[in-house]
């Protein structure tokens, strides 16, 4: 009798101990509703914190027994750490098992990114509490899912565009955003960057339209920024690009309109009034072209902006006013990098404007030279020399200047300068050999001057096709004559 009422005994301890633990069981799935193989789960017991882990089969599936039961935090991320889910729940005795299941499927999940840029202004709000997934029926479940799928794609595609358009791979990049463009077609982003890429791939009409549809995107309230202001800054930008566009295409006309439409949407845009104004310029419209010009100086009185109205100036014939022009920009790019500062090419600055300041003093020597007004554009060429990224230009210009002058000694001089740095320039040839003939009819001497039929000979070698083709050749023949 004892020994039975031990057995009894015995078994309702293993029965009480059996009670205590539970079978718990759960799968994981993504957005897109497929499993996610080798996800890391961590279930801890929030009383005594005991923590058990798991790892998903191929099928996104896990399994365990011998669970306590009681109240857990539960943790799942993905094999590289990434979250997937967080969250607590009850696991049962045996008599509720049923109920220890742990399904995360995040295709069901309401999204936290707003749906307007894939589904327009009338995108559902899944986070709504109308919209919770106890309420879904059947064909909403499909649309969340649909909804969160889209999402995942455009998570997917995303980074590759990013890393094409990082290394310049302009053919990739514009597959991926015309795939963005599919998924999430209320975006606006994405138009600007498309319309970037298409015109690296000189596809300016393609572009053309990816800005249109951008700019209305923008525009709209419903699916713009917020900040209506920074709306406007934006749809300014990408009206600039697009009127950028329509020059490469030689629409003058409708550049026109689009950098006009940027000034008005922006009004402070610099760059956009200097657009306008040469677009306007080109476009035969100058006195608002000048205007234009005033209003971006006005904005931004930087070298480059002077220098783009000076040009506009020089090509109406108001040579005065290019002149006075070209000066402010020169004393603005002084100003910048403080040029009389005897470390000046210590700024690094400088490399960046004085080459700017070269290019302005050689224009404003040529508007000199057009007025024939030589002296002066003599002393811009002389300053322009020694600092002009390409300084053979300067050099010949002083050579040819010189010439005019009837300097022919100062002439022949440039001329060697312009030679020195840039053999392969064909004009300084010519001036040179000209000069030559002048230097020596001055000494009266009426022979051809020693390397004179050499120097022309090398400049029809350069430009066989050149300017001064027939001149060359007849001074040649003359020489053999005189010979």
């Amino acid at each position: 009798m004892k020994q039975h009422l031990i057995y009894v005994l015995m078994a309702a301890v293993m029965f009480m101990q059996d009670v205590r633990y539970a079978e718990i069981k759960g799968s994981v799935s993504d957005m897109e509703g497929k499993p996610i193989a080798q996800a890391q789960v961590v279930i801890k017991n929030t009383e005594n914190g005991k923590t058990y882990k798991f790892v998903t089969d191929a099928n996104g599936q896990f399994k365990a027994v011998g669970i306590m039961y009681g109240l857990y935090d539960v943790e799942i991320t993905r094999a590289d750490g990434r979250h997937i889910y967080s969250g607590r729940k009850w696991f049962y005795p045996k008599d509720r098992e049923a109920l220890n299941v742990v399904d995360v499927d995040l295709s069901l999940l309401p999204p936290k990114a707003s749906l307007v840029p894939f589904k327009g202004p009338n995108a559902k709000n899944w986070s709504d509490p109308k919209n919770a997934k106890a309420a879904l029926t059947p064909e909403q479940m499909a649309e969340l899912r649909a909804d969160n799928a889209k999402l995942a794609a455009f998570n997917r595609f995303a980074p590759d565009t990013q890393a094409h358009i990082r290394a310049q791979n302009w053919p990739k990049a514009l597959e991926d955003l015309q795939q963005l463009v599919k998924i999430a077609p209320y975006q606006w982003e994405l138009y600007l960057n498309l319309g970037m890429v298409q015109i690296h791939l000189e596809k300016h009409q393609d572009a053309v339209q990816s800005f249109e549809r951008g700019v209305q995107l923008i525009l709209d309230p419903a699916t713009g920024p917020a900040d209506r202001t920074k709306a406007k800054t934006e749809a300014a930008q990408m009206l600039m690009l697009q009127g950028n566009s329509y020059m490469s295409l030689n629409r003058v006309d409708l550049a026109a309109a689009s950098f006009e439409k940027a000034t008005e949407s922006n009004p402070k845009l610099a760059l956009a009034w200097l657009h306008l104004c040469t677009a306007r310029f080109n476009n035969g419209t100058n006195d608002e072209a000048i205007n234009a010009c005033k209003q971006a100086v006005a904005l931004a009185p930087v070298p480059e902006f002077y220098q783009t109205m000076a040009s506009v100036y020089n090509n109406l014939g108001k040579y005065d006013e290019s002149i006075k022009t070209y000066e402010r920009g020169i004393e603005a790019a002084k100003s910048s990098i403080a040029i009389h500062n005897a470390a000046v090419r210590e700024n690094p600055q400088a490399h960046f404007v004085i080459p700017r300041i070269a290019q302005m003093l050689v224009a404003e020597g040529n508007v000199y030279f057009q007025q024939r007004d030589y002296a002066h554009a003599a002393e811009m060429f002389r300053k322009a020399a020694p600092i002009h990224s390409f300084p053979s230009i300067a050099w010949f210009n002083l050579c040819a200047t010189l010439y005019d002058m009837d300097d022919m000694q100062g002439a022949l001089e440039a001329c060697n300068n312009a030679i020195t740095v840039d053999p392969k320039m064909a004009d300084p040839y010519f001036v040179k050999a000209s000069a030559m003939v002048g230097v020596s009819a001055k000494h009266g001497r009426h022979k051809a001057p020693e390397g004179m039929v050499d120097t022309l000979k090398k400049y029809l070698e350069l430009a066989p096709e050149g300017l001064y083709v027939n001149e060359a050749r007849a001074m040649i023949q003359e020489a053999d004559r005189a010979n």
